[in-house]
């Protein structure tokens, strides 16, 4: 995580660079990864990020992801600017109103993300993102993943992880071969925190970092899938994980919908187990025995 001094070099090098005049401002609160608020010339407002200096190309790519879709209408955050030093890659990009979404209360916002979903559908071919879909939601499951999905955490961890990891590796390699390959972008990492609100409405959708080409569907089964953790805890949203649920069959089939919550599953309760308080860890295996009751079923909330 970088320091408040070397935010502030990035700063003057993004000044030297890019011909602006920005300033840091504060460390954002919360996120996995450290960002900072910076203040533009005017007074516009800006998200600094980085990431290793190896992939400013992948910066890029996603500069002109997100390009794409704003040109679309969806409220994504445009990058003002992308660079690398010699120690690492980053990014400057608008800092969107809003606060993020706590769940899926009301029906205006459930329709705003799905008229959302259908902007994605069909750009990754235009934007020359690689689609070999669904490898990695499948190989995640199956092998592991790069700094997540890591799945001697679920082997090690307890009677209940080691059962977790073996049913979600059985609908992957049962069900895996129906997915249909598709050319939509895909968030990857669409959960209610990356979703932000304001005056009660859709305002922006964040952190496009993870994103790929494949199948759109997946973003709404992510959305499903952390629906059931609300549920869980507020038990007043139930409605529209049945919804989900339904929506997300209809538009890639029950087969992509399994290996995209064994995917989900896996994800979660390893992150958790690896790096959250043992109460949160716990939580998240009551949820995974809710999905995969109804993975079971076939039906939702069963």
């Amino acid at each position: 995580m970088l320091t408040i001094s070397e935010a502030e070099n990035i700063i003057k090098t993004i000044n030297a660079c890019h011909h602006l005049d920005a300033r840091l401002r504060e460390r954002c609160q919360g996120g996995e990864q450290g960002a900072f608020y910076v203040e533009g010339e005017d007074g516009s407002n800006y998200i600094l990020k980085h990431t290793s200096p190896d992939k400013v190309e992948m910066l890029q790519q996603i500069g002109r992801v997100i390009a794409c879709l704003y040109e679309l209408g969806y409220p994504a955050p445009r990058y003002a600017c992308v660079g690398a030093t010699e120690a690492l890659a980053y990014s400057l990009q608008e800092a969107l109103p809003g606060i993020p979404l706590e769940a899926l209360r009301q029906r205006e916002q459930l329709e705003r993300l799905l008229k959302l979903n259908t902007l994605q559908r069909g750009q990754a071919s235009g934007l020359c993102l690689p689609c070999n879909w669904p490898t990695p939601v499948v190989e995640t499951v199956l092998v592991g993943g790069d700094g997540f999905c890591i799945l001697d955490t679920l082997r090690q961890h307890s009677t209940a992880s080691v059962e977790l990891l073996a049913r979600c590796q059985e609908i992957v390699r049962t069900h895996a071969d129906a997915v249909e390959n598709r050319a939509d972008i895909v968030h990857l990492d669409f959960h209610f925190h990356n979703i932000l609100v304001h005056d009660d409405e859709i305002s922006g959708v964040i952190d496009w970092d993870g994103c790929l080409g494949g199948d759109a569907t997946f973003d709404l089964v992510t959305l499903l899938f952390y629906s059931y953790s609300n549920h869980l805890m507020y038990g007043d949203d139930g409605g529209y994980v049945q919804e989900l649920w339904l929506i997300a069959r209809e538009e890639s089939g029950l087969s992509a919908l399994r290996v995209y919550l064994a995917h989900m599953l896996v994800r979660q309760v390893e992150w958790s187990l690896r790096l959250h308080e043992r109460s949160v860890a716990e939580h998240w295996l009551r949820v995974a025995r809710m999905v995969l009751r109804d993975l079971h079923a076939g039906i939702p909330l069963a």
